[in-house]
């Protein structure tokens, strides 16, 4: 009897840490960088328009850390957690040298 008690508490302990990192494992593939036009901001919640066209809904709080002076129409990249909050947001300035190299700053 004690060691069906021992060999079902190794078996409880297994599952346990099988639960535990399948949980983690979970967690760390969710997170993800979204970046895109930002289309609209509604409070906490920020709608980009990332780049396959795809409107993706952040949730921003006070515990995301905010990059430049982010405003509607910005290009931004944002980190998010495995729940879809943004972890970081920062605004993207785009060299115009990448969308046009003939411009005369551009050319040398």
């Amino acid at each position: 009897m004690k060691q069906l008690a021992v060999v079902l508490a190794v078996i409880a302990l297994a599952f346990v840490g099988y639960i535990t990192n399948a949980a983690s494992a979970e967690k760390t593939a969710a997170k993800k960088t979204v970046e895109g036009e930002l289309l609209k901001i509604d409070g906490e919640s920020y709608v980009i328009k990332d780049d396959n066209g795809k409107q993706v809904r952040l949730h921003v709080s006070t515990d995301t850390r905010k990059t430049g002076d982010i405003q509607i129409g910005d290009r931004v990249k944002a980190q998010t957690d495995a729940s879809g909050r943004a972890t970081s947001i920062k605004r993207q300035i785009l060299d115009p040298c990448n969308l046009d190299k003939n411009l005369p700053q551009c050319t040398k």
